[in-house]
């Protein structure tokens, strides 16, 4: 009975200590945060993005970022998006259905744990493509640095709308669905293990972001998790992914 005790107590605090990390946005309350730091342990900004070279300089908060509920019914294309298969019902949405080239840039700081050294992340969303060069179309992409805030090898996820006039030959990104231009997806889920870097802090950086023209917008749902195991279907980051969806290796 002591035993059974101590093990739900160590629980409980391990559950304590994920909720006030925030780490998957269940203890903030759904609703807009314009503001760089009212979404709790998270950081917002946001700049315009206008040329293949992003501008360094960002603006504290953003317009085009909210938690909201799922399940959220009768979106664009994708239709009813079902709670996140990460679990808990706060997802963020980075980006909205209006093409403006608005980039919105999320970051949270996570001292890793042998408790929290998986990472998951759960995304769907809306992109659309047009006749631009690749680094100029709509996209999101997920990276993980160091405290010295250096990307951390092969922890890189970026996605881009496939169809882009300097990229011919690449092939579509066949788990994506495309309908009159614009490329979307449900749920798809993916990890990283961070066991290398137990007792160090890393970043963890989400960017959406319209194309440079002002043209066509991106909008993308999210939700990540620390899960001490991981959920069925959640498939690791790789570098034989499609060149929409890849993992550069530290390259920005």
């Amino acid at each position: 009975m002591r035993k059974l005790y101590t093990i739900l107590s160590l629980c409980l605090i391990l559950c304590n200590y994920l909720s006030a990390q925030n780490t998957d946005f269940e203890a903030s309350s759904p609703g807009t945060y314009t503001t760089p730091n009212a979404l709790t342990n998270w950081t917002i900004s946001s700049q315009t993005a206008t040329s293949c070279i992003p501008t360094t300089t960002w603006t504290a908060g953003s317009p085009e970022f909210s938690l909201i509920t799922t399940p959220i019914l009768s979106l664009p294309n994708i239709g009813n998006l079902p709670n996140s298969p990460l679990g808990g019902t706060n997802i963020a949405r980075l980006g909205n259905t209006t093409a403006n080239g608005s980039v919105t840039r999320m970051t949270h700081t996570l001292a890793v744990t042998s408790t929290n050294m998986l990472l998951c992340y759960a995304f769907a969303g809306l992109w659309e493509s047009g006749s631009h060069n690749c680094c100029e179309q709509s996209s999101f992409n997920i990276k993980i640095r160091d405290a010295s805030g250096n990307l951390l090898s092969c922890q890189v996820h970026t996605l881009v709308t496939p169809a882009c006039s300097a990229s011919s030959s690449f092939s579509t990104f066949s788990t994506f669905s495309v309908t009159s231009g614009t490329y979307w997806s449900n749920w798809q889920a993916r990890y990283t293990d961070l066991f290398s870097y137990i007792g160090s802090t890393v970043s963890i950086e989400v960017t959406a972001s319209d194309c440079t023209s002002g043209d066509h917008y991106g909008s993308l749902f999210l939700d990540i998790s620390n899960p001490p195991t991981l959920p069925p279907g959640c498939l690791p980051i790789t570098t034989v992914m499609s060149p929409f969806q890849n993992n550069f290796c530290g390259v920005l």
